[in-house]
């Protein structure tokens, strides 16, 4: 996939194959690897923030015409092959003691999975699970487990872990720590419960979490990328109607295309076309009229629909403001525990909503055509320069995508170089902090 350049902004206007596409959308457990971890003589790893978006979860409830509406998806872990059904029965016995010992908020209790035949509304399936687990597995092997990172100690007291109120969040952070830690010490993890703007007034020094400009327009951009519809630039129906015309009879068209379904936009019925496409769930797409229709050729078109609309969106002047605003807290976060006073903690890990993570990784300018994966991950490592004593050196930072590093987007990084110095980084966030305080509060600094 060629990148291209413009204006700071990382765009793609070039596809891979049909087929690592959809590959890549449904991030198969198997095929989890990336750059993280890596170790750099002269420099010791300080810190590590993970801002994760949930696993496949069941969203069949966002197809609302009664006509189309598609089955729930299983949630009975014995659907899966022999060896991941393992997997899956070890997790569910680590989740019910980790609940039974009552360590997350009790808020987060009532998002508790439970592996029952049938998915519950946003529930995470099993593939959903498996790839957590697999990612979990991957810190593991990157971050824990390597003598080179003494810091990063594969024990409950080092890691702050934290999640937004939704069921496919705190059962993606469950399937990442059954991954990623020991069973005695998945026992002992708290769980802490986070806004869903991820903004903490006292971690980020603000007067409020609360801004006009943000709720104005939050409307308009929750709705643009849950729907594939927003007041600025709109995708049109007409265009899943040219392309089933093109592969479908006029007898199909006739029966099933109506004016009424044609108000799913691509990117909702892609979603939905996946989510029996990823695990091969295919007992339960047999029992939806549609699923049959979506040969890869056409997911592929889909996929490509979906992919044009979300650059649309990702690149108009109006969400990216709004993407910096949003991502803002966020990040002073991540530079305040990156330059605050040494901690037993030094691995945090937030678990929001894909839109979040979007929101974040525009302000960071990381746009590209495409539809974001499902458990998608971005990583920033916080890295010292030794200089023979514990503490006063420089600091460094790295920020990974899906395991390939996008430090090279800060203005002052370049790929020639393996590890950034950190004041570039606080010199982009400060600037967002005097939009903020500007547009939210109509300070001027």
């Amino acid at each position: 996939m060629a990148d291209q350049f413009m204006g700071g902004v990382s765009g793609s206007r070039e596809m891979s194959t049909g087929q690592d596409q959809l590959d890549g959308y449904c991030n198969q457990p198997e095929l989890v690897t990336g750059h993280e971890g890596e170790s750099f003589p002269g420099y010791s790893l300080r810190m590590v923030q993970v801002l994760m978006s949930p696993g496949q979860s069941d969203i069949s409830h966002i197809m609302k015409h009664t006509s189309h509406i598609p089955p729930s998806m299983s949630c009975d872990p014995s659907v899966m092959g022999t060896m991941q059904s393992d997997q899956l029965a070890s997790l569910k016995q680590s989740v019910m003691e980790h609940a039974n010992l009552g360590r997350s908020h009790p808020d987060l209790k009532r998002f508790l999975p439970t592996f029952t035949g049938t998915c519950a509304r946003d529930h995470l399936s099993p593939h959903g699970f498996l790839q957590l687990v697999s990612i979990g597995n991957h810190f593991k092997e990157s971050y824990l487990n390597k003598l080179e990172h003494k810091r990063m100690k594969p024990v409950y007291s080092s890691l702050h872990v934290e999640t937004i109120e939704s069921s496919a969040a705190y059962q993606s952070v469950l399937g990442l720590l059954h991954g990623m830690v020991a069973k005695n010490q998945f026992n002992k993890m708290k769980i802490q419960k986070i806004t869903r703007q991820m903004c903490d007034t006292y971690d980020a020094k603000l007067p409020s979490c609360s801004c006009g400009r943000i709720r104005d327009l939050s409307p308009f951009f929750t709705q643009a990328i849950a729907t594939g519809r927003h007041a600025f630039k709109n995708t049109s129906p007409h265009d899943l109607e040219t392309l089933f015309k093109t592969h479908l009879n006029s007898t199909w068209l006739d029966t099933h295309l109506n004016s009424t379904w044609l108000d799913t936009t691509s990117l909702q019925l892609f979603r939905v076309a996946m989510q029996y496409q990823c695990p091969a769930d295919k007992a339960h797409c047999q029992d939806w009229s549609l699923c049959n229709m979506f040969t890869r050729e056409i997911l592929h078109n889909l996929y490509n629909l979906s992919a044009d609309y979300l650059y649309s969106l990702y690149t108009d002047p109006i969400y990216q403001s709004f993407a910096r605003l949003k991502a803002y807290p966020f990040l002073q976060q991540v530079v305040n525990r990156a330059t605050g006073p040494s901690t037993n903690q030094s691995m945090f890990v937030s678990f929001g909503d894909l839109n979040f993570l979007q929101y974040v990784r525009t302000s960071l300018s990381y746009i590209k055509r495409e539809s974001p994966k499902l458990a998608s991950r971005l990583i920033f490592e916080i890295f010292q320069k030794n200089n023979g004593q514990k503490a006063g050196g420089e600091l460094f930072f790295r920020i990974l995508n899906d395991g390939e590093e996008i430090s090279n987007l800060i203005q002052g990084c370049s790929k020639a170089i393996k590890l950034c110095p950190l004041r570039n980084l606080i010199s982009m966030v400060s600037d967002f902090r005097k939009d903020f305080l500007h547009q939210c509060f109509q300070f001027s600094l």
